[in-house]
């Protein structure tokens, strides 16, 4: 049973966008939809770890939640166990190479084989943390709806 946020696109919708951008020959459109989502995925993992109804919590703590970064959010949900360390360094790795990418494109020549097949790696690779990110989020609603029901009291 996947649950998600209303916030967050259905997995079939997500990918189809990503591929539609490939397709297009957009990938770095395609790597800043998955970097983002990624980011989405942070956050719903982390306010969906603790014992407190999402309901209860004052709307000021999850405003600046939302506006933490990417950094930050990732090593909360590490430091929390929510991801394991092999899943925090690709994504931190993920991170670093989508600011190398996104701060070099003007300098970047996207057509270059070499550098094509470079994006086409991240974004596989992209996917593959989306993926995961997406099962711990899953096993987070479990998790708080068995306790939310008294199950996990």
């Amino acid at each position: 049973m996947n649950v998600q946020s209303s916030k967050l696109p259905k997995e079939e919708e997500f990918l189809k966008k990503v591929n539609d951008e490939i397709e297009k020959d957009r990938p770095i459109n395609a790597i800043l939809l998955i970097h983002g989502l990624i980011e989405a995925y942070l956050l719903e993992i982390l306010l969906y770890s603790g014992k407190m109804n999402i309901k209860e919590i004052n709307r000021r703590v999850i405003d600046d939640i939302e506006r933490a970064g990417f950094k930050y959010l990732l090593n909360i949900n590490f430091i929390l166990g929510n991801i394991s360390f092999k899943l925090y360094n690709r994504t931190e790795n993920f991170n670093k190479r989508r600011n190398k990418i996104v701060h070099e494109l003007i300098s970047m020549n996207v057509n270059n084989p070499k550098i094509k097949r470079m994006i086409i790696k991240e974004i596989k690779n992209g996917l593959d943390i989306y993926k995961q990110l997406l099962e711990i989020y899953n096993k987070k609603i479990k998790e708080r709806t068995k306790y939310f029901l008294g199950e996990g009291k």
